[in-house]
């Protein structure tokens, strides 16, 4: 954990004088699903929330960090289950202005597990993640969605293994403050 917090803040110091920092609220809906070699489920409408900051170190580049609850279900064979993440993805942003587009690491945090036959213990307690999104900014809204893409087995369970989510999510965010150093 102490190696994800120095790179955010090596990261987020790097602004190169230009520093204008914004941030606000962003929320939505995620479609996610689970897939392994035996297995993959039909996703369901879940829902997530948080906060973000976006650090441009000049007109084309930003740094996103940010961090969200999310709430993913799914069904496989009439049993129907839940994750709960505390999420912290941290994005390297292009914009062409209105739009932008971003990639980067996703890392969740379980939270809690709602599922027949299994518990929270069945599942690894973090889960690494590539994203791939575009925004359309109408400061101060945006509106935009992502793919994420799970690269780590959550799996702990020995009957099931090679288990990852995929995720759809479409947001809108809400700028609360902008500010320019200059």
């Amino acid at each position: 954990m102490k190696k994800y917090l120095l790179i955010i803040w090596l990261l987020a110091s790097v602004h190169m004088g230009y520093a204008q920092v914004s941030g606000g609220i962003r929320g939505g809906v995620n479609f996610s699903k689970l897939e392994s070699e035996f297995l993959t489920t039909d996703s369901e409408i879940g829902y997530y929330g948080g906060l973000f900051a976006t650090w441009e170190t000049s007109e084309l580049v930003a740094i996103q960090p940010e961090v969200y609850f999310a709430h993913q279900a799914g069904e496989t064979n009439g049993l129907s289950y839940s994750f709960d993440y505390l999420a912290v993805p941290l994005l390297m942003r292009l914009k062409f202005s209105p739009i932008h587009v971003y990639a980067g690491a996703h890392l969740g945090f379980l939270l809690a597990v709602d599922a027949t036959g299994v518990e929270k213990d069945d599942f690894k307690g973090t889960a690494l993640s590539g994203v791939l999104g575009a925004g359309y900014e109408l400061a101060p809204v945006e509106i935009g969605g992502r793919y994420v893409h799970g690269f780590t087995d959550i799996s702990d369970n020995e009957l099931l293994q090679d288990v990852h989510f995929r995720m759809w999510e479409i947001y809108v965010a809400w700028r609360l403050f902008n500010r320019s150093r200059d």
